[in-house]
């Protein structure tokens, strides 16, 4: 999360859940021969171009989990409320961006 608040501050990447989210995944370039792939041609539901995917300007992953978030853990009120009565997200860190 530092990385991501990080580039927020410098002005690198906008400063939205997906962009912080990605932080966790990294923002670097995906390509269609990646060994972590195993011959896949798409990652997260998305072709992968002969040029590649930079994720610095589409983060995929943290659009996933984002998605996953907001259409299933926010819809079921078991989890939402354990999600309230954690500490951590009773004490959330506030993230100062310069204008």
């Amino acid at each position: 999360m530092q990385y991501a608040n990080d580039l927020i501050r410098k002005g690198k990447i906008p400063n939205t859940d997906e962009y912080r989210l990605q932080g966790y995944n990294g923002y670097g370039r995906i390509y269609d021969d990646h060994a972590d792939l195993e011959g896949a041609k798409s990652i997260y539901g998305y072709p992968i171009p002969k040029e590649g995917i930079s994720l610095l300007h589409n983060p995929l992953y943290g659009k996933s989990v984002k998605s996953l978030r907001d259409e299933v853990l926010k819809k079921h009120p078991e989890i939402v409320k354990m999600v309230d009565e954690t500490p951590a997200y009773q004490y959330p860190v506030k993230l100062k961006v310069k204008k």
